[in-house]
């Protein structure tokens, strides 16, 4: 059984509620469009491809979702996307255009926000239609805070790893220190990680220890 918070809304910024969003085929064509700089009805069909979200936090490859777009002259687009992604936007985007109002959106804070942007056109409104039923179901909503708690908890980890890092940066270099840190957090061995960062697995060790 649902049980709606009024209190609550999923923040689309998390990569969880993201792909969620982008679940619903409304929602991901507009978005598409968007991004294509097209109209939704030169879109036939997407498809959205089972990806799973990154299991061990990389930067780069947080919540990545494959798509296959069918555009109506037969033309085939596969595009990856990624909410992280969403803050570099090409320099000549301008505040008009559609993919500026879907990028308000998904920096959106509170119901208030989310509302006032889907009163901007239909596909934006159906995102928040979304987000409220998401917010409102108990599964998704533990869902969703499972992996805020996840990734609250990796960028904690890299900021205590960065910081133990910088101290020893003195003597092995604090962007070699960094590095090392950043490959044991994603479970890499100590040899792994000295050849990645062409050094001796002793200085792994000094590092890590």
């Amino acid at each position: 059984m649902n049980k709606t918070n009024d209190n609550f809304i999923m923040l689309p910024t998390d990569d969880f509620c993201f792909k969620e969003l982008m679940n619903n085929p409304k929602v991901r064509k507009g978005f598409i469009a968007a991004v294509l700089k097209i109209r939704p009805e030169e879109i036939k069909e997407t498809c959205l491809l089972p990806t799973e979200l990154g299991r061990h936090m990389e930067d780069d490859k947080q919540g990545i979702l494959d798509v296959h777009v069918l555009m109506q002259d037969g033309t085939q687009i596969d595009m990856e996307m990624q909410i992280l992604e969403l803050q570099k936007l090409p320099k000549d985007v301008k505040n008009g255009e559609d993919i500026m109002q879907w990028m308000k959106f998904f920096s959106g804070k509170n119901r208030e926000e989310f509302e006032d942007m889907a009163k901007t056109n239909e596909y934006l409104d159906e995102a928040y239609r979304t987000l409220i039923e998401l917010s409102a179901d108990d599964k998704k909503r533990l869902e969703y805070e499972a992996r805020e708690k996840a990734l609250r908890d990796y960028n904690s980890q890299m900021e205590n790893a960065e910081k133990r890092g910088e101290e020893r940066g003195i003597k092995l270099g604090v962007e070699k220190t960094k590095k090392v840190f950043q490959h044991h957090m994603k479970g890499k061995t100590k040899e792994e990680i000295a050849q990645q960062c062409n050094i001796t697995v002793q200085e792994v060790t000094e590092i890590l220890e």
